[in-house]
């Protein structure tokens, strides 16, 4: 059997919740025993971890942190890795570059399956680092798919509900504020809507069933990506 690599604690919850859901999905899949799984959890400083949602800043920071993490999973055996954060994809060349083992990207995962579905335009819901980047949206390029983006100000909006689960005192009223976002997406030709950070399915879910339009989950989608990998 493969060996999968995770890059977690970005953030600590969303891990738990990413390796859960990978364990669910595993069981029919590999019926003789459960995955062989490395977790490194990542020691972001939360003044790191701040400044990079909220403003985008201290790259080298996390930077440096990642690095330590692919190549010390790489060191322990694993096969490839996962990073179930969308943010830090902006160092995804760098971190693949330091490594002789794939790095899956969760970037391109979810923007295969927003094409699957048949989609022509997508918004995206995501830290400001990742809208500002285009990072969905070229990645979204590659199947024709053109990006579809909030207003400013609802970005603004959404980079503090994203810090405010990272802090655990997301509820209610941020999801509804989600929902008035993707509704916002939706009347700007949207056809779906991508959760763009790992974090926001702990107040949405690609089955909830009062969502204005259909979503996809990046987390979903590299779970998906990882147990594909460890079939091969």
């Amino acid at each position: 059997m493969k060996t999968a690599g995770i890059i977690g604690g970005l953030g600590p919850d969303t891990t738990a919740e990413f390796y859960i859901e990978t364990i669910r999905r595993a069981r029919p899949v590999f019926s003789y025993s459960y995955p062989s799984i490395f977790i490194y959890n990542v020691p972001v400083p939360f003044a790191v971890e701040r400044a990079m949602v909220q403003k985008g800043h201290r790259e080298e920071d996390m930077f440096r942190v990642l690095s330590d993490a692919v190549v010390n999973l790489e060191k322990a055996g694993v096969d490839f890795i996962v990073i179930p954060c969308n943010t830090v994809h902006i160092f995804y060349d760098r971190l693949a570059g330091q490594i002789n083992v794939p790095l899956l990207n969760i970037l391109d995962e979810t923007a295969a399956a927003c094409s699957a579905r048949g989609w022509k335009r997508v918004g995206t819901l995501g830290t400001r680092k990742t809208l500002q980047s285009r990072m969905y949206a070229n990645a979204l390029e590659k199947y024709s798919i053109e990006a579809v983006d909030l207003p400013e100000d609802e970005q603004d909006r959404l980079t503090m509900i994203i810090y405010r689960i990272l802090s655990g005192s997301g509820g209610p009223q941020e999801r509804s504020q989600l929902l008035n976002m993707i509704t916002v997406l939706g009347e700007r030709g949207a056809d779906g809507v991508i959760l763009g950070c790992t974090d926001l399915q702990h107040l949405v879910r690609e089955d909830d069933t009062d969502l204005p339009l259909p979503v996809v989950d990046s987390m979903s989608s590299l779970v998906d990506a990882l147990i594909r990998d460890l079939a091969e």
